[in-house]
């Protein structure tokens, strides 16, 4: 036998063990069983956590859906229930990167145990019947939001709660004003119906809760005119066209998380038997979101 064959086993019985077959099967036996358990283990973790598992969007990438794109945020303490969600619309040339951003809103959905959903305007802006442009069918592309959401995350379709901030407050507007039912509750800040304004709105009631600043100087309570021709309505006028038999009363003022040192003037209708109600609340400042409007509106929802 030569010295190249000997060295390297070739024709020698001792190079080789006689059970080395069968230690190699049974090797390959348990690799196989670990892997099975491992993929099982993976298995059972992604069926129990379906909402964690790469939806391929989130806080920091976009949801598509045909006509458009959102983002949302899920609370840490999920753990598999159905979730509320606050679905919130941006203002003029922000977008939903803009409200992720928001660290006091990002704060306060995350203490209500809900989502924080923020939908991207075309355009950045908002697209209804009387805004200065008209990109695409927003109506269609909030369905289309909500569709995807509760088909895609743990979200109940009846906890959702609409908020809006400016030209976003003014889609609330007409999405209550059309589809009051929607949300369980809308939640605007600092805008209203545009001119034309609606003639009359959908029954029933909405529950709709506007918090306006007094100093507003782009969005006054009283309107303006923005452009020739093109002007928003009054916070009175809007509230008068939504809801024409509900009455507001001085209310207690609400105290807001967060905010507790502003000083609200507000007035609130009758809550009806449906649930529908409506509220305005003014303070002294100007053209600002709160994050602890939403908060105050969603403790509004009926139960």
């Amino acid at each position: 036998m030569s010295m190249g064959r000997r060295l390297f086993g070739e024709g020698t019985e001792h190079h080789r063990p006689r059970n080395a077959g069968v230690d190699s099967a049974r090797v390959a036996r348990r690799a196989a069983g670990t892997m099975r358990r491992l993929c099982a283990g993976l298995i059972i973790l992604l069926a129990s956590l379906p909402w964690r598992a790469s939806f391929g969007c989130g806080a920091t990438s976009d949801c598509l859906v045909t006509e458009g794109s959102y983002r949302i945020r899920l609370p840490t303490n999920a753990s598999g229930r159905q979730l509320g969600a606050v679905i919130y619309f941006h203002g003029w040339q922000q977008a939903a990167e803009d409200v992720m951003s928001d660290a006091s809103l990002a704060a306060t959905a995350e203490r209500l145990g809900i989502a924080l959903v923020a939908l991207n305007g075309e355009q950045k802006t908002w697209s209804f019947p009387s805004s200065p442009t008209h990109h695409r069918d927003d109506f269609e592309y909030v369905h289309a939001v909500v569709d995807d959401l509760v088909e895609r995350f743990p979200i109940d379709r009846k906890r959702l709660l609409g908020a809006g901030f400016s030209q976003g407050a003014s889609m609330i507007w007409y999405l209550a004003c059309r589809e009051p039912r929607l949300f369980a509750a809308f939640a605007p800040m600092s805008g209203a119906f545009w001119l034309p304004a609606p003639n009359q709105c959908a029954a029933p009631l909405p529950v709709l809760l506007h918090l306006h600043g007094l100093a507003d100087k782009t969005v006054p309570v009283e309107g303006r005119e923005v452009a020739p021709g093109i002007r928003q309505d009054s916070v009175r006028d809007s509230f008068s066209i939504l809801g024409k038999t509900a009455v507001l009363h001085a209310a207690e003022p609400a105290r807001l998380t967060g905010s507790e040192d502003l000083h609200l003037v507000c007035r609130r209708s009758t809550r009806r038997a449906d649930g529908g109600v409506l509220e305005l609340c003014l303070h002294a400042g100007g053209h600002f979101p709160i994050a602890g409007w939403v908060e105050h509106a969603w403790r509004a929802i009926p139960n």
